[in-house]
């Protein structure tokens, strides 16, 4: 059996030694984990409103709360993200600020302002108050109890998916439910 590699293939048929004349393929990467298909969601927002807005103000916030790779040793990119680099609150205002430019006009300077501004602004969009975290759940480094910012961060989906005129990447399946939450429906985890 060869070495395992950081590609993985599969074969068309059920012979373990599989041959080239057996059409190797590649396989995609797993998408159970919810945390990729957050970040990976949360990276093409971002770039979205990167390029539809290119050079207005709201590339400057959004870029002023995307990681440095120097300095934060974590580039944007959703394979290196991880629910740590959520702690200091600035990713989750780049995703709320890409979402709705308005609805934070400037972000906190401290790490505990910009996770209750999230939390606020959450609420503002119509997430349940109890589907929110506290800045303790969160920070410091490690996340607490990060299942309770990604149910967060799944109620805020349910509300973008519902929003008519939201034209950036669609919600993935796997975050939301594919019905928006009826006003005081809770949680906004897919079951």
């Amino acid at each position: 059996v060869a070495a395992e590699s950081s590609s993985e293939y599969e074969t068309d048929s059920d012979d373990e030694h599989a041959a080239t004349q057996h059409g190797l393929r590649r396989v995609e990467k797993d998408t159970g984990d919810p945390w990729r298909v957050f970040f990976g969601w949360l990276v093409e927002v971002v770039n979205y409103r990167l390029q539809a807005e290119a050079g207005k103000l709201v590339c400057k916030q959004i870029e002023a709360l995307l990681p440095d790779p120097a300095k934060d040793g974590v580039a944007f990119d959703a394979d290196e993200l991880k629910p740590d680099h959520l702690s200091d609150g600035k990713l989750l205002l780049a995703l709320l600020v890409a979402l709705r430019p308005a609805c934070l006009p400037k972000a906190m300077t401290v790490a505990l302002g910009r996770i209750a501004q999230f939390n606020k602004v959450c609420v503002s969009l119509k997430v349940n108050p109890s589907d929110t975290f506290t800045p303790p759940d969160l920070m410091p480094a490690p996340a607490q109890n990060p299942h309770l910012v990604l149910r967060c961060l799944h109620a805020l989906a349910a509300q973008v998916r519902g929003w008519k005129d939201w034209t950036g990447p669609p919600v993935p399946k796997a975050l939301a439910p594919l019905t928006p939450l009826a006003k005081g429906a809770g949680r906004g985890v897919a079951r």
